[in-house]
C-alpha cells in the first residue's frame, strides 16, 4: 500500500502515478511485463491511497544479504531480461520511469528470480515531463546532472549502473554530490562529449570550457592544487577484479565476463543517443545466448517421464549463511 500525503503540491504527482499505473494495467491485464500491478486506489481523508500486491525483498536488501559481495552473473542475466522487457513495454507507452534503483525492483517471492518494477511516483510521459532533476544520485544519468533535455535513455543508464552494482556489490558511481558523481563517471567512462556540454544548461557549473572542474573535496584550499584525485579505472578493470574473486565458479568464465562487459558498456554511454535501446539489449548474447546460459537439463520424474527443472535460482553461498531471503 502506498499512501500519499497530498497537499496541493503533491496532488499532481499522485494523480500522474495513478494514471500511468492504470494505463499499464490495462495494456498488460495479466501482468506479464514485470510491472507492479495497481489493484485499486481510493482516498482517505483527502489523501490518495494506492493498493498493490504483497511482494518480497527489494534488490538492495538482496545485495545486503550477500554482505555486499554481489550476486551471480546467472542471476544478473535473469534480472536484466525482465527489466529490459519492462522498459521495452514502458517505451511502447512513451513512459519514462525516472527512478530505477535496486530499492524499486522487488522479488515477487523469496528464493525466486521473478521481479517487478515498482514506484512510478516520479514517472512521466515522454511528452509531459514534470521535473528536470530526477533519479537517485548513484543511478542518475549525466544529462540529468548537467541539464540536457532527457529521454527514456535515462532508464537504460540506471539499469546499467544497477546490474553492475548487483554483481560487484558496490555502487559503480558512488558520488558524494552531483559534481562528484559526474567526476566519478568520467574516471570510468571518459570525458563528457563536447556536443553534450554545448547543450547543457549547467555547463558553467561543472565545466571550464570543455574540461570538467575538479570537485571541491579534491582541491587544497591553500595551494589551489588537488589532493586524492581517484585514478581512472575503466569498467573492464572493475569487472576483472570481480572475475578474479569468482574464478572457478560456474557461469563466471572469461566468455561470460566478456559478454557482460559489452552488455553494460552499451548501456553506459555518456551520450544518451549512443546507448542501446531495450529491444536491442534483449538480443545481446549476455541475455539470450544458449552457449552462455544452456537450458536447464531435463530431469526424470518419479513416474519415468521428464519435465524441465523449475526456475529456482541458487541460494546463499556465503560461508555460514542461512537460507537466503532471495536468490543469490
Amino acid at each position: 500500500m502506498r499512501f500519499y500525503y497530498a497537499p496541493s503540491a503533491r496532488r499532481l504527482p499522485a494523480n500522474t502515478e495513478i494514471d500511468i499505473l492504470v494505463e499499464l494495467r490495462t495494456a498488460d491485464p495479466i501482468g506479464q511485463r514485470h510491472i507492479v500491478r495497481l489493484e485499486t486506489h481510493f482516498e482517505h481523508r483527502g489523501h490518495p491511497v494506492l493498493v498493490f500486491p504483497c511482494l518480497s525483498s527489494n534488490l538492495y536488501e538482496l545485495l545486503k544479504y550477500t554482505k555486499f559481495r554481489g550476486v551471480s552473473l546467472d542471476l544478473i542475466h535473469k534480472f536484466a531480461k525482465q527489466i529490459l522487457e519492462a522498459l521495452a513495454f514502458l517505451g511502447e507507452r512513451s513512459i519514462i520511469h525516472c527512478d530505477l534503483k535496486p530499492e524499486n525492483l522487488l522479488l515477487t517471492q523469496p528464493k525466486r528470480s521473478s521481479i517487478k518494477v515498482i514506484d512510478f511516483g516520479s514517472s512521466c510521459k515522454s511528452d509531459k515531463k514534470m521535473y528536470s532533476y530526477i533519479q537517485s544520485r548513484f543511478y542518475r544519468a549525466p544529462e540529468i546532472i548537467i541539464g540536457v533535455p532527457y529521454t527514456a535513455d535515462i532508464d537504460i543508464w540506471s539499469l546499467g549502473c544497477i546490474l553492475c552494482e548487483m554483481h560487484t556489490g558496490e555502487p559503480l558511481f558512488g558520488g558524494a554530490d552531483s559534481h562528484d558523481q559526474l567526476f566519478k563517471i568520467t574516471r570510468v567512462l571518459g570525458d563528457v562529449p563536447s556536443h553534450l556540454i554545448a547543450r547543457a544548461e549547467k555547463a558553467d557549473k561543472y565545466f571550464d570550457g570543455l574540461c570538467l572542474k575538479c570537485p571541491s573535496q579534491y582541491a587544497t584550499a591553500d595551494k589551489g592544487g588537488f589532493l586524492d584525485i581517484p585514478p581512472k579505472r575503466p569498467l573492464a578493470e572493475i569487472l576483472a577484479s570481480v572475475h578474479e574473486r569468482r574464478l572457478g565458479e560456474r557461469g563466471h568464465t572469461r566468455e561470460h565476463y566478456e559478454a557482460f562487459l559489452g552488455f553494460i558498456e552499451g548501456m553506459l554511454r555518456i551520450a544518451p543517443e549512443a546507448r542501446v535501446k531495450p529491444s536491442a539489449a534483449l538480443q545481446h548474447p549476455f541475455v539470450h545466448s544458449d552457449e552462455l546460459w544452456p537450458r536447464k537439463t531435463r530431469t526424470a520424474t518419479s513416474s519415468g517421464s521428464s519435465r524441465d527443472a523449475p526456475d529456482r535460482p541458487e541460494t546463499a553461498t556465503a560461508s555460514g549463511a542461512a537460507a537466503a531471503p532471495g536468490p543469490l
